[in-house]
C-alpha cells in the first residue's frame, strides 16, 4: 500500500511515500515584493536583468499553513522536469513576455532549495508557476509568492516620427514671414520614444503603457532654439536671432511601449534688428533633444537627437 503523507507530518506504516506539503516559488530579494500588484511598487530590476528566483519543497509545520516560504526543506526531495512559467498581473493589458530556462530539474545537490537566475523581457509585476510531474505516482502541490516586481525598462531609443513643418505669419497671401513678427507650425514636430528591455539585441517594452509610464512631456529636455541653423544676417558672420516661446506639448502613449511626444504649436519670432535686413530665406530651427529621462531614471540612449521643421 503506497500511503500519501506530507513531509513533517510522519506516521507509523510498513510503505508510504512521503511528499512536500507543497512546492513554493518565490524570491529572498526584499525588494521583489509588490504587495499592490500594481505600478505603485518601488523598482525590483529592469526587464533583461538577471535575478534569482527560488523552488522549494517545502515541509509541513501546521495547520493553516498558506505562506510556505519560510517552512522548512525537504532535502531528499529529487525530481526531474519541472516547469516554470510567468503570468502578468500589471498592466491589467500587458503581456506576459518570456522568460529563459523553463525546465529545470531538483537534484540531490540542492537539498530541497533549488536556486535559479532568471530574466523576464518585460515590464510588469508578475507571478510565477511551477508546473510539477506526478512524484512516484503522487499528484504534488504547487504554490507561489505573488507579484514580483515591478521590473521597468533599461533605456529609451528615439526616432522621428515627423520634423513638422512652418507656416506663413500674419501677412495672409504674402507667403513670408518678417523680421519681428511671430509665426508658429503648419505640422507641429514629433518624436517617438520607444521603451527596450537590457537583452542583447535589445527587445521593445511593450508593457511600458498607462500607470508604468513614468514620464510626462517636461521630462523631455529641448535645447532653446536662440538663432537660425544656417542663416547669416548682414554681418555676414552672425546668426539671425530667433526668439522662442515654447508652448505646452502632448505625450501620446500608444499602449505597445511607444509614446509619441508632440510639440505644442509654440511661437517663434526673428529679431526686427539692423543687421537682420537681408533676402528672403527658408528658416531652419533646430529642436534638438538633451536628455530624457523618467522618474526611475531611465534615459534616452540615443540622444542628442534633432528634428528640423520645413521651412
Amino acid at each position: 500500500m503506497s500511503v500519501k503523507i506530507p513531509a513533517g507530518l510522519m506516521t507509523d506504516t510498513d510503505d508510504f511515500t512521503s511528499v512536500p506539503v507543497a512546492v513554493v516559488s518565490y524570491s529572498e530579494d526584499s525588494a521583489a515584493s509588490c504587495s499592490s500588484q500594481n505600478a505603485s511598487c518601488s523598482i525590483f530590476k529592469k526587464a533583461g536583468e538577471s535575478f534569482e528566483l527560488k523552488a522549494k519543497s517545502a515541509c509541513w509545520a501546521h495547520d493553516g499553513d498558506t505562506d510556505y516560504t519560510d517552512n522548512p526543506e525537504t532535502p531528499n526531495f529529487v525530481l526531474a522536469s519541472v516547469g516554470i512559467s510567468q503570468s502578468v498581473l500589471a498592466p491589467t493589458t500587458g503581456v506576459n513576455g518570456t522568460i529563459e530556462t523553463k525546465i529545470f530539474n531538483f537534484t540531490a545537490s540542492d537539498k530541497g532549495i533549488h536556486s535559479l537566475k532568471k530574466t523576464i523581457s518585460e515590464v510588469s509585476v508578475f507571478e510565477f508557476d511551477l508546473t510539477l510531474p506526478d512524484y512516484f505516482g503522487e499528484t504534488l502541490t504547487s504554490t507561489k509568492r505573488p507579484a514580483i516586481g515591478r521590473f521597468t525598462p533599461d533605456h529609451f531609443t528615439t526616432t522621428t516620427d515627423s520634423d513638422g513643418s512652418f507656416g506663413t505669419g500674419a501677412c495672409t497671401g504674402s507667403g513670408l514671414s518678417y523680421s519681428g513678427q511671430t509665426f508658429t507650425y503648419q505640422t507641429n514636430p514629433q518624436l517617438t520614444l520607444t521603451a527596450f528591455n537590457a537583452a542583447k539585441p535589445a527587445v521593445i517594452t511593450q508593457n511600458y503603457q498607462g500607470d508604468f509610464v513614468k514620464l510626462s512631456d517636461t521630462y523631455f529636455i529641448v535645447t532653446e532654439s536662440l538663432t537660425d541653423a544656417t542663416q547669416l544676417v548682414t554681418n555676414g558672420t552672425t546668426l539671425a536671432c530667433l526668439d522662442w516661446q515654447p508652448v505646452a506639448a502632448s505625450l501620446t502613449d500608444n499602449n505597445d511601449g511607444t509614446l509619441i511626444f508632440t510639440f505644442g504649436n509654440d511661437n517663434y519670432t526673428y529679431r526686427h534688428e539692423a543687421n537682420s535686413q537681408i533676402g528672403p530665406f527658408n528658416n531652419a530651427v533646430d529642436l534638438e533633444f538633451t536628455k530624457i529621462q523618467d522618474s526611475d531614471n531611465i534615459a534616452a540612449s540615443t540622444l542628442p537627437h534633432t528634428l528640423q521643421p520645413a521651412g
